[in-house]
This record gives structure tokens, sequence and C-alpha cells, in this order.
């Protein structure tokens, strides 16, 4: 058998041309040709991460927990959620974004609420688990910063049911209430709905990741980003986050 026969083989095998090869029938081209200004605001997503982490990196160093996650996590989940989502791996892309949720969030834990240079140690090394999930979160409002925060705009609820609903997809529940499958066949298909779902995840996650980046860190979130940047930022915001920012002169 020729390579080319065999290379042609796996993806049959694996469904690879309706994602990404078939012409007009690929999940990726039918994306972007669909949903063409939405993607552009993902890669405004994609950046704005980068340069917030950068931000972070620039001020408080290669080795400190929120910068350091974010290079041990890379390539990153969050490219890896857009991957899936332009192959039309929909309930898989949700699951990745409540990884992404979660090890920034450990980044800010070790960082900024529990820092124990031991224990993160120990931790990155496998030999201690962080808190996760809800008592993750819980943790955080340890410090009266997110405690205050939630005062203004209702963080720790906020966070808390955007965890659970991601988790619901981690679980396998929900089936009907989100219906991911809905117009699909049993190859992978371009579903507009589906990814709108995905897309209001990812929003809801940079926004809640975000403003938790500036309840810990504050300016030094935000000091490396350009002017386009910024008004990439208040673009994409949720409302009530924006002008927490604005209120407290970020922009």
């Amino acid at each position: 058998m020729t390579k080319k026969k065999r290379i042609n083989n796996i993806i049959d095998a694996l469904d690879l041309g309706f994602s990404d090869i078939h012409i007009d029938e690929n999940v990726r081209q039918l994306t972007l040709e669909n949903k063409l200004d939405e993607m552009e605001i993902v890669v405004n997503v994609s950046n704005l991460a980068t340069a917030i982490n950068f931000s972070i990196f620039n001020t408080r160093g290669s080795d400190h927990p929120s910068s350091e996650i974010y290079s041990i996590n890379f390539p990153s989940d969050l490219g890896g959620s857009i991957y899936a989502i332009l192959g039309g791996y929909y309930r898989q892309a949700i699951m990745i974004l409540r990884s992404l949720l979660e090890i920034r969030l450990t980044g800010i834990y070790y960082g900024f609420v529990h820092q124990n240079q031991i224990e993160y140690d120990k931790w990155k090394k496998g030999l201690r688990e962080a808190p996760h999930g809800r008592t993750l979160i819980g943790r955080l409002f340890e410090r009266h910063e997110f405690r205050n925060m939630d005062d203004q705009i209702g963080l720790r609820t906020r966070l808390e049911n955007l965890y659970g609903e991601l988790c619901t997809f981690v679980h396998g529940g929900g089936i009907e209430k989100y219906n991911l499958s809905k117009g699909a066949d049993n190859v992978p298909r371009f579903i507009s709905d589906s990814f709108d779902l995905w897309y209001d995840f990812l929003l809801r996650v940079f926004s809640e990741l975000t403003i938790c980046y500036y309840v810990a860190y504050g300016r030094d979130s935000f000091d490396n980003l350009s002017e386009q940047e910024i008004e990439n930022l208040k673009q994409i915001l949720l409302t009530d986050h924006r002008r927490v920012l604005e209120k407290a002169e970020m922009f």
C-alpha cells in the first residue's frame, strides 16, 4: 500500500475530510464563511488573552504563577477550544473552556490568594492537589478584594454558575437542553446554533477571567496593551465588567 493511500485511509477513518478538507462541505470553511464576524472577535479574544498574560509576565516576572501557568499550558486551552470548534467538535470545545477557566483561576489562587511557593512547587510536580471547581472559586473569596467585587457585580455567583454550566458538558448532562447535535449526522458538521452556544461561553469565560485578573493584579494586567487592544477589550467585555474597569480608570 502506498504512503498516499495509507494517509487517505487515516483521513477517511477520522472524518478529517468533513472537518478540514472537502470543498464547500468541511466545518472549518463553513464556520469561517458563516461566522466571519464572530471569528474575528474570537481572534481578538485570543490576542487579548496573550496580551494580558504578557502584561503580568512583564510586571510580576516569568516565575509568577499566573504567567508561568500560562506558559506551561501552551499551546493553550483557548487555542485548543478554537481548533475543536473549527473541526465541528462543539461539546469538546466547550469542555476545554472549563479547563481554561479552572487553570487560569489556579494561577490566581497561587499568585494572589495563597502565595505559598512550597505548595505551588509541589502542585507543579504532581505532589499536591490544588483546590478545584467550586472549592477553588470559594477560596478566591477569602480575599476581601474578591468579596468587594462580588458586592459590585455578583462575581462569585457568576463564576459558580458559569463553572456549573460548563460542567454539564463534561458529565454528559443537558443533552436535551442544549441539543448540540441538532442537524448533525455521523460525521462532523457545521451547526450554527452550537457554534453560537460555544461563542457565548467563550465571551463569558474571557470576561470573568479578565475581571479576576483585575481584582488580583490591578493595572499590572493591562499595562502592556496597545490602544487598539484596549478598544477591542472594551467591545468584548460584558457590560458590567467593562463598567468596573472604566470606573477604575483602567482604560
